[in-house]
């Protein structure tokens, strides 16, 4: 008996302490002392504010960065930030890369009939780029027959045209479009889907620049389609129109809210959400579970009009976080930069204004969270654990105010406000985000600042990166719960002030690993230099392919060159901070019509052995790479699983077909995640 005892008790003790029973919190262990009343706070939420903000924004048929719809969000949230009282509003600018069509209202169609105009036009949706490779076809369209082949399955494809056809698919056929690929079809039409997930999203766009243009057939479109290839019909068709990667303008949207005690002057905090929207279909991006963290944080400002934080607040609503969060990695970068000049003066030499902030805290919820937590780290860097310890206050002290709020809320403790820094090691941090988002505060902390996010836990974030990513889909109730957490917690975080904290609230100081990554483009022209010198404008650099996406970000930093062939990459994660020892950085050409690559890097003896652009060390804050290209004509390799042992295909050897030698230029890209120790997606593709 006494051993079952025993054993009962050490159950309970490997409990964390966050599902304990509310009646067994232990008063002395709070550390806090809220400033405002935090039912009074949670009562001031009005949640039609909130559902205003979702309803219009995921109304409109994307937010990406560079599109209308992001030019009118932009317009309709620098008039919110006044109506709720922030002042000081301005922007700033920057580049981006984003799949763009000529025709946002017909991005692309497909003609039934040859493409004579006498079978009408059809509208298609061009789907996310394989790498840099568009889902674009030529001026003169992609002709063939229509072949339906369900889910996909081998058998599907029996007694079929399948060579140089355009193959109908159902959306939810998880990968199977590279068979499609495989057996010869010269295009991909997925079919709507109203039951679909990410997780589908996901697998329908490749990590290697692919030359498969894929299209997604909505509504009408899609049951014409249906009936076009009904009972084994193959009709011939025409897909006209596509996108192709273009160089934009994001705009980073900030106002200020000021602070009351003066001690606090230089703790500028900074509270912040993202506005763009994302869709593996970017022309049907209504991105409505990323609004609510836009919709949250506005009301927030209007409760802070009403109960002044003691710190000075910057609110900051950034651009082009779905491409590879472009908007917070030019936010920092400009701002670490001059950090990094006036740090090293006297202080009453040092001018900071209007750039520096002493902490970032991000807004990222999501409508069927369970509870919201303070996180210190993300899924973009996934940096290291070395820095958790600066943060343990602030997760302590949110700790503690969720002990308050799920008593004066009534919450159970996992549905209330959650340390998710000191863990433990009974569960990881990762293990509160099922759905693996990426942080935009992990770009503060990166660079050397006290970033942190406010994030709903529990959550898969199912339709994220979906065209069904949509205001009647969400968990409104859910939503609101997690709005009046985040207003009752966060005015009085911003007032307090813990005398006997180790680190303190907002002084976390991590080591600085915010990389600038630059160089240039270049081939070896016709004159007799030794080095490559001719420029290739056009081309776009590319770093990171461990992982695509994760959970609506793409994770391929890209930039066009200059008009004197030069790249900056911004935002990598130093060496020291980074899982994987080496990177390397690519660089590609496309063809503006046909969107096939017709430059590569060259990984010849010449190339990549000579200047090493594709095995190196993110070693130091400023870095120079240039990139050697060749005129190149893709192949792409599919279905290159071993049946032997199911490995993947993790490099080949290229040997010329004449001389049975390695050629002087030549270049391929094999998947990304060939490891099986390593828990990955490997993708059984790739291209020489």
């Amino acid at each position: 008996m006494r051993a079952v005892v025993g054993w009962a008790v050490t159950i309970m003790l490997l409990l964390p302490c966050s599902v304990l029973a509310q009646d067994e919190l232990d008063e002395s262990l709070i550390n806090v002392a809220p400033t405002y009343d935090l039912g009074e706070l949670a009562r001031a939420v009005n949640y039609s504010n909130i559902q205003k903000d979702i309803d219009y924004l995921s109304a409109l048929p994307t937010r990406l960065t560079g599109t209308r719809g992001n030019l009118q969000a932009r317009r309709y949230l620098k008039r919110r930030l006044r109506e709720v009282g922030v002042t000081g509003i301005g922007s700033e600018e920057f580049d981006a890369l984003s799949p763009m069509s000529r025709d946002e209202d017909l991005p692309a169609t497909i003609e039934l009939g040859g493409g004579d105009g006498s079978g009408g036009a059809l509208r298609l949706e061009p789907l996310w780029p394989n790498l840099v490779r568009p889902s674009l076809a030529p001026p003169e369209g992609l002709t063939g027959p229509l072949v339906y082949v369900g889910r996909g399955d081998l058998t599907a494809f029996d007694a079929k045209p399948v060579e140089g056809c355009i193959a109908v698919m159902e959306f939810n056929s998880a990968r199977a479009w590279y068979t499609a690929a495989m057996v010869g079809a010269k295009a991909i039409v997925f079919l709507d889907s109203d039951q679909t997930i990410r997780g589908e999203a996901e697998q329908k766009f490749s990590e290697q620049p692919l030359s498969t243009p894929r299209f997604l057939a909505l509504g009408d479109s899609a049951e014409s389609l249906r009936e076009a290839t009904a009972d084994g019909a193959t009709p011939e068709a025409t897909i006209r129109g596509g996108s192709k990667l273009t160089a934009v303008v994001g705009e980073n949207i900030y106002g200020f809210i000021p602070g009351t005690d003066p001690n606090l002057a230089n703790e500028v905090v900074v509270l912040s959400a993202w506005y763009d929207s994302m869709s593996v279909a970017p022309t049907v991006a209504p991105g409505a579970e990323g609004a609510g963290s836009v919709g949250v944080l506005l009301e927030l400002c209007r409760i802070l009009r009403d109960y002044p934080p003691a710190r000075p607040v910057m609110v900051l609503l950034t651009d082009a976080h779905g491409l590879a969060m472009g908007g917070i990695r030019d936010f920092v970068h400009r701002r670490v930069t001059v950090w990094r000049t006036e740090k090293v003066k006297p202080a009453a030499e040092q001018d900071l204004e209007p750039l520096h902030f002493r902490a970032f805290i991000g807004i990222d919820l999501s409508s069927r969270g369970t509870g919201v937590g303070a996180f210190y780290k993300g899924f973009f860097y996934n940096y290291y654990d070395a820095a958790r310890f600066k943060f343990s206050d602030f997760g302590t002290a949110c700790r503690d105010y969720g002990w308050l709020l799920a008593r004066e809320m009534g919450l159970d403790n996992e549905w209330s406000l959650l340390d998710c820094i000191n863990t433990g090691v009974d569960r990881s941090w990762a293990t509160y985000l099922p759905g693996r988002p990426c942080l935009e505060a992990e770009a503060a902390t990166l660079a050397g600042y006290a970033g942190t996010t406010l994030a709903s836990t529990g959550d898969i974030r199912a339709r994220v990166d979906t065209h069904l990513d949509t205001s009647d889909a969400m968990d409104h109730a859910g939503l609101e719960r997690q709005a009046r957490i985040v207003a009752a917690s966060v005015p009085n975080l911003l007032c307090e002030v813990i005398e006997d904290a180790a680190v303190g609230l907002f002084s976390a100081d991590p080591d600085d690993g915010y990389v600038r990554l630059h160089g240039g483009v270049f081939e070896f022209g016709k004159s007799l230099s030794f080095h490559p010198e001719d420029p290739v404008p056009g081309a776009i650099a590319c770093w990171g392919r461990v992982t695509k996406t994760l959970c609506g970000v793409r994770h391929i930093i890209m930039d066009q060159v200059d008009d004197k062939s030069h790249y900056e990459l911004i935002g990598m994660p130093m060496q020291t901070h980074n899982w994987a020892a080496l990177t390397e950085v690519s660089a590609f050409l496309v063809d503006e019509d046909t969107g096939d690559v017709i430059y590569a890097p060259d990984r010849g003896p010449q190339g990549a052995r000579q200047y090493r652009f594709t095995s190196f060390a993110l070693d130091a804050l400023e870095l120079g790479k240039d990139v050697v290209v060749f005129e190149a004509r893709q192949v792409s390799i599919i279905d290159t699983i071993d049946p032997g042992h199911f490995g993947i295909l993790s490099g080949l050897q290229v040997l010329d077909y004449a001389t049975k030698a390695e050629p002087f230029r030549w270049g391929m890209i094999t998947p990304s995640w060939t490891d099986p120790r390593i828990p990955g997606d490997p993708e059984p593709a790739g291209v020489i």
